[in-house]
C-alpha cells in the first residue's frame, strides 16, 4: 500500500472477481481470494539478493566512516524482504520454476506481479466449456468430411493448434486456458 500510495481502507474486494487496490489496478483472483502469481524468474536471477549480515556490517562500516560491503543507497526507495534463504531451513518449497524456492522469493514475486501489473487471468468454466465444445465440433467436422489419413492428421492439427494457441496467449496475454478437461 505504501509502494502504491494507497490507504488500506481504500482497497475493495469483489469476491470471485478482482481487488480493487486503485481504479486503475485490478488484481484478478478466485474465489477463495487467491491471486496467481507471475514469477519473474528463478531464484537468484529476478531480484537483487544481499545477505543481512552484509547490510548490518556496511550499515556499521559506514558510521564509523569505512568503505561497506553493500553499497546503502541501492536500497533507498526500494522494498526490501528479510526472509530466510539457506537450503536448510524450513522455508523452502516448490513453485512451478523450482522444486526448492525460499518463500521471501514468493513474496517478492507477488509484489512484483502487483507493481509491474503483470496478472494471470485464468478462463473461467463456461469459456473452457465453450472452447471445448468448439474444439469437438471442428473434430467431428473434419472427420465426418474427411478420408481416415486426413481425418487423423486433422484432428492432431486440430490439437495441436488448440495447444500452441493456448501456450502463445498464455505467454503474451497472460491469459490461462485449462488445456485437459
Amino acid at each position: 500500500c505504501d509502494a502504491l500510495g494507497v490507504g488500506i481502507s481504500d482497497i475493495g474486494v469483489e469476491r470471485g472477481r478482482y481487488l480493487r487496490i486503485k481504479p486503475d489496478l485490478r488484481i484478478p483472483i478466485d474465489s477463495h481470494g487467491q491471486m496467481m502469481i507471475n514469477y519473474a524468474g528463478r531464484w537468484g536471477q529476478a531480484f537483487r539478493h544481499y545477505s543481512f549480515i552484509d547490510i548490518l556490517t556496511s550499515y556499521r562500516d559506514l558510521n564509523k566512516g569505512e568503505t561497506p560491503v553493500v553499497d546503502l543507497d541501492e536500497l533507498k526507495g526500494k522494498i526490501c524482504l528479510v526472509g530466510l534463504t539457506a537450503v536448510a531451513t524450513h522455508d523452502l518449497n516448490p513453485i512451478p520454476l523450482q522444486q526448492r524456492y525460499p518463500m521471501v522469493g514468493l513474496h517478492a514475486n507477488l509484489i512484483n506481479t502487483i507493481l509491474v501489473k503483470s496478472f494471470i487471468t485464468r478462463a473461467g468454466p463456461v469459456v473452457n466449456l465453450l472452447i471445448l465444445l468448439l474444439l469437438s465440433a471442428l473434430i467431428v467436422l473434419a472427420v465426418s468430411k474427411l478420408k481416415p489419413l486426413f481425418e487423423i492428421l486433422a484432428a492432431f492439427s486440430i490439437f495441436f493448434g488448440f495447444i500452441a494457441v493456448s501456450f502463445a496467449l498464455f505467454a503474451f496475454l497472460n491469459i490461462w486456458i485449462d488445456l485437459f478437461y
